[in-house]
């Protein structure tokens, strides 16, 4: 589980950090928004569609300016934006802040993801990098899973302070990462690629959406990454609003699919080599995420002991959609 590079380890001890502040705000910030601070829950949905695209659009220039000045810098002033950002929830007591924050934490999220690949890309050796990327986030998922447990007991507190400590908390996590990452060592590979001017120019890179091909790829990858609006925002609120069960069964939840990816996604990530075989495992990812589906229909059909069942086994199934879909899509990447 541990990456094999200095690099990576230090990577790897940074997302950990991160991630024990993200788990403690995605298991609670919903339910808080909706009903702590008192906004709808349909405008808190519309938000984050809002947000979502803002992130479609970030990504873009966001790595045309990382081809010019570097991932790494970009990236760590990426995670300063969200670190003051996700503190900054704790002061949100209307909607138009509400929409605001989000729109911006929304559109620095989304392209931190292909950021911290491109650091991993200019860091760690070429064929460590699968490895490295399987191994981060098995460990980030640990970090989720103390985070999601810790929002539990949040939520069962019912004290607006103690969930804008959570917002703090999380906010400081982000700088702590920025500070980690910041000690990571360009490799050797990079260095001469930098010399030879390779990226001096965003110019000089063909733009990705003249291809069909890709941008059809683009399109049906959105689709299937609906995965973590499902498990972050929809579930603790069906949770709450249609099982009509406690709100820190939504954090129990949320560790199961943390735990079963700590468990699983280094077996997943290695067994997950070559195009053939992340084609075909995308393929089964998809398969598994309409199984999802329908289990979590039927648990809201059934009500009660049966329809807490039907939520684990319907997590059980998205997680394991979820990981082979990530490993797939890290070997077709590189």
């Amino acid at each position: 589980m541990i990456p094999p590079s200095r690099n990576g380890r230090i990577l790897a001890i940074g997302g950990t950090v991160d991630s024990l502040g993200s788990g403690l705000f995605l298991a609670a910030s919903t339910l808080y928004f909706v009903q702590v601070v008192g906004l709808p829950m349909v405008a808190v949905g519309a938000a984050l569609g809002i947000g979502s695209v803002c992130g479609l659009l970030s990504p873009v220039p966001m790595g045309r300016l990382a081809d010019r000045i570097g991932a790494n810098r970009v990236f760590i002033g990426l995670l300063v934006i969200r670190g003051f950002g996700y503190a900054g929830y704790a002061l949100v007591d209307g909607y138009p802040a509400y929409l605001g924050l989000t729109c911006l934490l929304a559109a620095a999220d989304a392209a931190s993801g292909p950021l911290f690949q491109a650091v991993i890309g200019d860091v760690v050796p070429a064929e460590e990098r699968s490895v490295t990327m399987t191994s981060i986030r098995a460990i980030r998922n640990i970090g989720l899973s103390v985070g999601f447990l810790l929002a539990g007991g949040v939520q069962a507190l019912h004290w607006t302070p103690a969930f804008q400590i959570l917002f703090a908390v999380n906010g400081v996590s982000f700088i702590a990462t920025g500070l980690a990452i910041r000690r990571v060592r360009v490799t050797a590979t990079a260095r001469k690629a930098d010399a030879d001017g390779v990226g001096d120019s965003a110019a000089e890179i063909p733009a990705p959406y003249r291809d069909k091909r890709f941008v059809g790829l683009v399109v049906a990858n959105a689709f299937a990454m609906l995965h973590d609006s499902v498990m972050f925002v929809l579930l603790p609120l069906w949770v709450v609003k249609v099982l009509d069960l406690p709100p820190s069964l939504s954090s129990v939840l949320l560790a199961v699919n943390t735990v079963q990816t700590a468990l699983f996604q280094g077996y997943l990530g290695r067994a997950v080599q070559g195009l053939d075989r992340s084609v075909r495992t995308t393929r089964l990812a998809c398969g598994l995420l309409v199984l999802t589906c329908a289990l979590f229909a039927a648990a809201a059909v059934v009500g009660g002991t049966l329809a807490v069942t039907g939520a684990v086994a319907g997590v059980m199934v998205l997680t394991l959609a979820e990981n082979l879909l990530v490993a797939a899509s890290w070997e077709l990447s590189y």
